[in-house]
This record gives structure tokens, sequence and C-alpha cells, in this order.
């Protein structure tokens, strides 16, 4: 299987609790150019995930916006660039975050399902998940079909390989670890 995003997992953290209760957590994955991914669990698939080890994740582009469809990227889209803003984390003394946002990439495979096979973890729904595969900056992420077709202008069938996606900012979440 091809690499989905690789990277050192500097942070493990828990997200929103209630008391002894934890409902998310946060992950803080190094990638070998130096860029830093925030990812959120949801399903806390990684709470056995150890700091400092090397995980291939499969990631999706969780709630985009405004997604655009294109043939092929326009000729001024650098498809290796990424999006970046630094901000402070919130409640740290002087901490500061750089959020890295990826908002492009080139279709691989335009109806994606996983794979047969054993995953280090997964969310219970990853194996009827169908989404796009796309290449990215930071390796390959997944969009979800229902996403697509709830912020796309056109269908779903207009997706081809090859072809250019592009959306807003929006978070990555963890679906499964090789």
């Amino acid at each position: 299987m091809n690499t989905f995003v690789t990277g050192i997992l500097e942070r493990n953290e828990v997200g929103a609790t209630d008391g002894h209760t934890i409902y998310d957590r946060w992950l803080t994955l190094r990638l070998s150019n130096g860029i830093a991914l925030r990812i959120f669990d949801e399903e806390l698939i990684s709470t056995d995930l150890e700091v400092g080890q090397t995980y291939n994740m499969i990631l999706v582009v969780a709630v985009p916006d405004t997604i655009r469809y294109l043939s092929a990227p326009p000729e001024n889209v650098d498809l290796e660039s990424i999006d970046r803003e630094v901000v402070e984390l919130r409640g740290s003394e002087g901490e500061f975050v750089e959020y890295t946002y990826v908002v492009r990439g080139t279709v691989l495979e335009p109806s994606w399902q996983a794979p047969q096979r054993v995953y280090r973890c997964m969310v219970p729904y990853f194996p009827e998940f169908a989404a796009v595969l796309v290449q990215t900056a930071i390796g390959r992420v997944l969009i979800n079909h229902l996403d697509i077709e709830e912020d796309m202008e056109g269908s779903l069938e207009q997706i081809k390989v090859g072809g250019y996606l592009e959306w807003e900012h929006s978070r990555l979440s963890l679906l499964a670890v090789l």
C-alpha cells in the first residue's frame, strides 16, 4: 500500500473532557520536511500511539468548505505548496504553534474504499468509508464523498483521475493508522 501521511508523533493530547470522560484527542505529527500537522481524533483510536514513534496515518479532510473541481490544476498553482498560520496555543504561556492547512490536491482515485487488511487502529466506520483519494503536498489524504456531494458545485461523477480539487481551510481527522 502506498504512503498516506507519515511522520513522527510529537504530541498525543487529551482534547475535550467532562470529569473523567475523554471525548477526543489532538495529535501533532512532524513530517520529514519539518511541517507539523495538527490532527483531530474524535474516536480516541490514537490513545495507545506513542510519542516519538513514526506512523503512517490515513487522514480525512474533515468538513471541507467550498470544494472546487477542475479537470487539471491551473497553471499558476504549485501543488507542493501549503497554507500556514502561526497562532498562540490556547492556555499556554507564550507557546506558539504553526497550523498547516492542506487546501489542494490531485485526484488519484475518485471512489476509494479501505482495502481489507490489518490496521494498527481504525475508526469503526472505516471499512465502509467512501472517499476521493487525493495526492497533496503532505501525502495522500481522503475527502468524504458526502462532503463532496454537499459542498461542491457539480456531481461526484465528474471527478476523474488526474483532476484537481481545492477547498478552504479545514482540519485533518484521523481515520486509521497502518
